[in-house]
């Protein structure tokens, strides 16, 4: 689903805007194209494998000090793994042998200056040595944000890194996981405990090139799946709603820019254009504006015939009568505008009244607009075309832009 995506995409601060734009312009191709994958995840961890730089790109985690003793916490199963990937054993079962020799015998533990347990897309999660103070295993997992569906048993690797080389992560690194909570900008980043719905461990990433030192493996212990931990699938982490309002304004509008293009495309101008498509074709048309758009009813409409909403600094709404002809608009069409707006009741006070033909005004509507600037305007063919031509300029990535832009907004 592309709100999912959008969201996904958007509701990370921490991710630099030209980044977030690029992501976001390719996840409405992927859309408009019908190639975009079923779930978010999906999207995220494609697009960021196939631009590696997307890794490691945020702020810096700003812990005090010259270097920092971090911790990595991971299961004994990814380690091994980890090894025989690294091609460092023969076998998966090698490496457990090999893991067991280091923890009984720590003087061996100088093979872990090599960094054999570095991630394989050069991304390194830890956390802050000092803690995990002596808890259960199940509680330092709850407070990573980590999740076991099957047993497993816990690994610690601590070591000293500068601490210029701590990053907050986004969600990039992790690669659009679903439990994946995006930092607060400005704050210690720290993971999302799901079981108390709270902030839990401090959480940063590192590049695998990173200089560090006096790396130490301990067994943390076993963990057991508990139901918290299980359906990942109905995980869900609050959303700000200045994101929602972004992923509102990407997808209607990048749905009013394939409207306008398929109107076009199919007639060579809109004055070919039936009385309903051309009201249809000006909904369109304001929402590439930046509107929230609605086409009314083909009757019965109240007397609007496009109803268009902006929330920016202030609210501004536009009651909207489309004239289809080619001969000239009178100030009676204003009238009955400005009357049924009288009519409609409170909650379309103070909106401002529009009267969009494929023809022309007459002096006296032009006089009356003059008159009344501040809450009447009249778009004649001329105007129209010049919209026309504003809009049909507008790409996605200009879409992706300003909805980076929208979900920012505090």
């Amino acid at each position: 689903m592309i709100e999912e995506t959008l969201r996904c995409l958007l509701k990370d601060p921490n991710v630099p805007p030209d980044l977030a734009a690029r992501a976001v312009t390719a996840s409405l191709e992927a859309w408009q194209s019908g190639t975009l994958p079923a779930n978010a995840s999906e999207f995220v961890q494609r697009f960021t494998r196939e631009h590696a730089e997307y890794r490691l790109k945020g702020p810096p985690a700003g812990l005090p000090g010259l270097t920092t003793r971090v911790t990595r916490v991971m299961s004994e199963r990814a380690f091994c793994d980890t090894l025989h990937r690294n091609a460092l054993v023969s076998s998966v079962s090698a490496a457990r042998q090999y893991l067991r020799h280091l923890l009984d015998v720590p003087s061996q533990q100088q093979f872990l200056k090599g960094r054999p347990w570095e991630s394989r897309y050069g991304v390194n999660w830890v956390t802050l040595a000092d803690e995990l103070t002596p808890q259960p295993e199940n509680t330092i997992a709850d407070k990573l944000g980590l999740s076991f569906l099957t047993p497993a048993r816990l690994l610690t690797i601590a070591y000293t890194i500068p601490s210029a080389d701590l990053q907050v992560p986004t969600i990039f690194d992790a690669d659009g996981a679903p439990y994946f909570a995006s930092k607060p900008v400005g704050e210690v980043p720290r993971a999302w405990n799901f079981r108390t719905n709270q902030p839990g461990l401090v959480e940063v990433v590192h590049k695998s090139s990173a200089a560090i030192s006096d790396p130490v493996i301990s067994a943390l212990g076993d963990i057991h799946p508990s139901p918290i931990s299980s359906p990942l699938a109905q995980i869900t982490l609050p959303v700000a709603i200045a994101v929602s309002d972004a992923v509102k304004y990407a997808i209607r509008t990048a749905e009013a820019r394939t409207e306008i293009t398929a109107f076009l495309d199919e007639k060579s101008d809109f004055l070919h254009l039936t009385d309903r498509e051309f009201e249809l074709f000006l909904g369109a048309l304001y929402k590439l504006r930046g509107y929230d758009a609605k086409v009314t009813k083909a009757t019965r409409d109240g007397g609007f015939d496009v109803i268009a909403v902006r929330e920016t600094t202030t609210r501004e709404q536009i009651l909207l009568q489309a004239k289809k002809t080619e001969g000239t608009v009178g100030v009676s069409v204003i009238r009955e505008l400005a009357g049924a707006r009288y009519f409609a009741g409170a909650k379309y006070e103070g909106s401002i009244l529009v009267v969009a033909t494929t023809g022309k005004f007459s002096q006296p509507a032009r006089q009356l607009e003059h008159q009344c600037a501040s809450e009447l305007q009249l778009h004649d063919y001329v105007a129209l075309k010049d919209m026309v031509s504003t809009a049909r300029g507008v790409t996605l990535r200009d879409i992706a832009q300003d909805s980076v832009k929208l979900s920012r907004l505090s």
